[in-house]
């Protein structure tokens, strides 16, 4: 499987910021529902959290191309392998947490609000294996760590979007 990229760089990096934000700006509806009990923010919560889980979808379809191109020893296999543990959970607690709540987004009870503290606070220890992966080790960055011969899928037109994204710098 080839790594996707967006413009030159890692389409993984560029889509995961989207769950991380949409699940904490939907965890923090959630809890102004609990504050003020208008609907409205429960609501509001429930479609941030519903689009946080698309993205992370997304950004786990283009992690996996990046985690087919590791080596298959090594440290940084053991920070993906852990990486993609601690997401899998976060999808996993989001994914019931929507669930428990599909027939009534109005409202959060204590077991979606619970479930949904917990994915956020999962997504720093994500963040920290992710981040130690690149800054720590260079993954995505210096090519270090990819299997021999492992090539970049970039979309038709890519070289024309960096050169206009470089265009008077």
């Amino acid at each position: 499987m080839a790594r996707m990229t967006i413009a030159g760089h890692s389409a993984h990096a560029i889509i995961n910021d989207w769950p991380i934000g949409l699940f904490t700006t939907g965890f923090a509806f959630d809890v102004l529902h609990k504050m003020t009990g208008r609907q409205d923010f429960a609501k509001t919560g429930y479609y941030f959290q519903v689009s946080g889980y698309i993205t992370g979808a997304l950004a786990a379809i283009t992690g996996i191309a990046d985690y087919a191109a590791l080596d298959k020893k090594g440290q940084v296999k053991h920070l993906a392998n852990r990486h993609a543990l601690v997401n899998s959970a976060i999808m996993a607690l989001m994914g019931v947490s929507l669930f428990a709540r599909r027939k009534n987004p109005d409202t959060v009870g204590a077991l979606p609000l619970s479930l949904t503290a917990i994915a956020n606070g999962l997504t720093i220890l994500s963040a920290w294996y992710g981040d130690e992966m690149v800054y720590g080790h260079g993954v995505r960055v210096r090519d270090l760590h990819i299997k021999p011969g492992d090539k970049d899928l970039r979309l038709p037109g890519d070289e024309e979007v960096v050169e206009v994204l470089y265009a008077g710098v």
